[in-house]
């Protein structure tokens, strides 16, 4: 039957061979390997998960008539004008490659002026429209020639136009 540990020293019995040690760097590699496999398989994943998403690009003119048909509601002509100047001033940027946004209304009438993109006609209205949302933004309670939903019409025309190509050169 078998034998206890005890009677087996006593007869002198041992191992036929000796008990052979794996190296520690048998498991260091697989644990290596592991770790390498997990990073090329997060990396795989990702460029993956890249090629699924879609760019949308979105279209100047579709968000700029969108808010300024949103803009026509705002009771505040203080606030429709300066809106009006963001709108305006996006829309330009986003077509007419002119920094619009980081400029100042008198910059951004230079710009306008100096633009070979722009026809005289449309540089005119539009440099006069700058003119009454500066006064409007900036004096207290001074009345403005015209009305806001002018204005704002007349924005949704240079939209038009520029998304048309028909003022662009």
């Amino acid at each position: 039957m078998g034998m206890s540990l005890a009677y087996a020293a006593e007869e002198g019995l041992r191992d036929i061979r000796p008990i052979i040690e794996e190296p520690s760097y048998v498991f260091w590699g697989w644990g290596l390997f592991v770790v390498i496999l997990g990073i090329a398989g997060y990396f795989l994943w990702l460029r993956l998960n890249q090629k699924n998403k879609k760019v949308v690009e979105v279209d100047p003119q579709a968000v700029a008539i969108e808010a300024l048909l949103l803009l026509e509601k705002e009771k505040d002509v203080k606030k429709a004008y300066v809106r009006l100047s963001i709108i305006l001033r996006t829309y330009i940027e986003k077509t007419l490659e002119i920094n619009a946004l980081e400029m100042t209304m008198p910059e951004l009438s230079k710009a306008i002026k100096s633009s070979s993109r722009i026809d005289e006609v449309w540089q005119g209205q539009l440099l006069d429209l700058c003119e009454r949302m500066d006064v409007v933004a900036f004096a207290p309670e001074q009345g403005v020639d015209t009305s806001i939903v002018d204005d704002i019409d007349l924005v949704k025309c240079f939209v038009r136009h520029v998304g048309e190509n028909s003022i662009l050169s």
